[in-house]
């Protein structure tokens, strides 16, 4: 829908926010309510490596309910490629996660800054990885 992405560019307007779907339906709906930011029909590891280096980087949905494993690792080690020296890789799911985070930040060289997995009064499970690559 463009919600998400719409949520960061609105929060830091100095930067340049690109999203991704493999969907044209969902591309032409967030075209339609943000026009001014730049979507792509794309999935997202052609679109990642398409694009420059990253600052930030949001991953979104690398967890049971969308792919298998081996898929995942494999995304994710690409995406990583795409992180400039010391930008953020924020990965989030709303379901477990299907990448061993801690493993592939050891592997890779990048720095588990945080990780959560519930919210204080909230019922609800998700997980939340904010990653750094090295400087």
């Amino acid at each position: 829908t463009g919600t998400f992405i719409g949520c960061m560019a609105r929060a830091f307007p100095e930067t340049h926010c690109i999203g991704s779907h493999h969907s044209p339906a969902m591309i032409k709906h967030a075209r339609l309510r943000h026009p001014t930011l730049e979507f792509h029909n794309a999935d997202a590891a052609t679109m990642v490596l398409t694009v420059s280096r990253c600052d930030v980087l949001f991953l979104r949905f690398l967890n049971a309910e969308v792919l298998y494993r081996d898929d995942a690792h494999d995304l994710f080690y690409t995406f990583t490629r795409a992180l400039k020296p010391g930008a953020l890789l924020i990965m989030f799911g709303h379901t477990p996660v299907l990448v061993n985070v801690s493993y592939w930040a050891k592997k890779l060289g990048l720095t588990l800054k945080s990780s959560l997995a519930a919210r204080e009064g909230h019922l609800e499970l998700f997980e939340f990885y904010v990653l750094e690559a090295q400087p």
